[in-house]
């Protein structure tokens, strides 16, 4: 069974899910567009209970398209960039 990295990257327009292998080569990537909420002039808002949804479908979208299952492995790694 091969290991592979899953990310996810919340941008401004776009929820984007890819998947890496051991090497950190790109094996796929999904995306979802993001609905923004704007209650008052200069505000951006987002429902998290739809954005959690939303995560749980990229995720889902991304690995019924590669074909990949299992479980997770014990390793944790977190980054973020900006």
């Amino acid at each position: 069974m091969s290991n592979y990295w899953l990310g996810l990257d919340c941008g401004g327009s776009w929820l984007k899910a890819g998947l890496y292998d051991g090497a950190g080569r790109e094996v796929a990537v999904q995306r979802l567009p993001l609905h923004a909420l704007s209650p008052q002039p200069g505000w951006v808002e987002r429902d998290m209970t739809e954005l959690w949804q939303q995560c749980g479908s990229v995720i889902n979208k991304l690995l019924t398209h590669t074909g990949v299952s299992g479980s997770p492995n014990p390793r944790s790694g977190h980054f973020r960039s900006g």
